[in-house]
């Protein structure tokens, strides 16, 4: 992954704004491409720089002028591969590689543009951000129920991960499934916050967990459905 930081953000970059979708830095979101204007950003992308930005689409604001309303923070991403169908939608994967704080919108069509500024990490201890690190992988290790539904390869994938950096964010979008979590983790730009933020998530996930095994009792997994 050291390669990513060697490429260069434009100023003004080609966005999607989804619901309910929060891209990090390092980890990989695969797309369908379907909707006119992104098949023509993504053929624009696809000739030049293969960039593009995702952002959480946040409440809609009267006031604001705009439809689909961006957060305020959102992730650059590189098309790692794309295959285009018969019928013109495609399927792609969009590697995340910095975060980026909006400016301004600068056109709407064909497809929107936005006006970005990046965002680094907050520089702190090594051995902490480790500290914490390793607190995760013991809570991800010991109850496997918080990675249910990720293949077995990609938990080690995740629990490879040596930088603090990379391994917080790519656990984070595997994981977590609640989208306005991921956003306000995409927008701690202290490590050690994040790392908190996220325990204290996945603590609230294990006891949620530990709540529903006693609810079910002696309930089988396959009876659930019959109660």
């Amino acid at each position: 992954m050291d390669e990513i930081s060697d490429i260069q953000i434009p100023e003004i970059i080609p966005v999607m704004t989804l619901q309910e979708t929060v891209l990090f830095p390092h980890a990989v979101l695969p797309l369908f491409i379907f909707e006119p204007r992104y098949r023509q950003m993504l053929s624009d992308v696809l000739g030049s720089n293969r960039l593009f930005a995702v952002f959480n689409e946040c409440p809609s604001d009267p006031d604001d002028g705009h439809e689909e309303p961006p957060e305020q923070m959102g992730t650059v991403g590189i098309v790692r591969a794309a295959h285009r169908n018969p019928d013109g939608t495609s399927n792609l994967a969009l590697q995340g590689l910095t975060r980026v704080r909006l400016l301004e919108i600068v056109q709407e069509a064909p497809y929107r543009l936005i006006r970005v500024a990046t965002c680094q990490d907050e520089e702190e201890s090594e051995d902490s951000l480790q500290i914490q690190r390793e607190n995760i992988l013991e809570l991800i290790t010991k109850r496997p129920q918080l990675t249910r539904g990720l293949p077995e390869e990609y938990v080690k994938f995740i629990c490879s991960l040596d930088n603090p950096g990379p391994f917080i964010d790519v656990a984070v979008h595997s994981i977590c499934h609640d989208a306005r979590v991921k956003q306000q983790l995409l927008e701690t730009l202290s490590l050690s916050q994040r790392f908190s933020c996220f325990q204290r998530f996945l603590n609230g996930e294990c006891r949620r967990l530990d709540l529903f095994r006693r609810l079910q009792g002696r309930t089988r997994d396959d009876e659930i459905d019959l109660n």
